[in-house]
């Protein structure tokens, strides 16, 4: 067993630790956690990420279904093409290719529940070393599944990565739950004018089509659940 190299806070007393070293030497830490302590955790341990270069996220399984992942060479290959990329030209290559409908979206924003498909039970808080969240995918591929609806093509992680990284850009978006199909982001600033949201909801819906804009309130809110079934 690795120890936890972060302070773990006096308040938060985790059912079972577990560290791993993957395939490709990646150390990964994780804490199972009650349900209702899983959300603060993430966040504390996000403050955080700038001092200790441990970036936290949710799911439902241990590191060590996280043991494999592509080699170094592959990781450093997509990374640096996740950077240099062109999200806002993939963005719209995914708006295009799948025609989308047009978005009815009130404005101002019915105030709804945010919507979650996080599962209400213990779940493991997972401490990996990366720079930023949209690393992730790449660092631990495959981190979710994702295809768009035009041929049922799959999203490769470095695609992933570079429509992360443009929604931490525009909105502040961060990685707080991933696990096979499902993806939820915290979302620090939605889109604050009907021009930017509608934009922003033919994104998301391009991007992963099980997403209803205007039933679930996605884009106005603060909490961005994407899965793809």
């Amino acid at each position: 067993m690795i120890e936890i190299p972060v302070a773990v806070p006096s308040w938060l007393h985790p059912l079972e630790t577990e560290s791993v070293v993957t395939d490709a030497g990646l150390t990964l830490h994780g804490l199972l956690l009650e349900r209702q302590d899983a959300d603060r955790a993430w966040r504390h341990f996000l403050d955080r990420h700038p001092e200790t270069g441990w970036y936290p996220f949710l799911r439902g399984g241990g590191p060590r279904l996280l043991r494999r992942h592509p080699a170094p060479d592959r990781v450093r290959q997509h990374l640096e093409y996740a950077e240099r990329g062109d999200a806002g030209a993939l963005l719209e290559s995914y708006v295009a290719l799948a025609a989308a409908e047009p978005i009815e979206l009130p404005w101002p924003p019915v105030e709804r529940p945010p919507h979650s498909r996080v599962p209400d039970r213990p779940l493991w808080l997972l401490l990996a070393p990366a720079a930023a969240g949209h690393e992730l995918p790449i660092l631990l591929d495959p981190l979710v599944t994702g295809f768009t609806d035009f041929d049922d093509w799959s999203i490769p992680a470095h695609a992933h990565a570079a429509v992360l990284r443009d929604w931490h850009r525009r909105f502040g978006a961060e990685v707080h739950y991933a696990a096979g199909s499902t993806l939820e982001l915290e979302v620090a600033r939605p889109p604050a004018d009907r021009t930017a949201a509608l934009r922003a909801a033919h994104e998301l819906q391009a991007y992963c089509p099980d997403v209803d804009q205007e039933c679930e309130g996605t884009v106005t809110g603060r909490r961005w659940a994407l899965w793809w079934d």
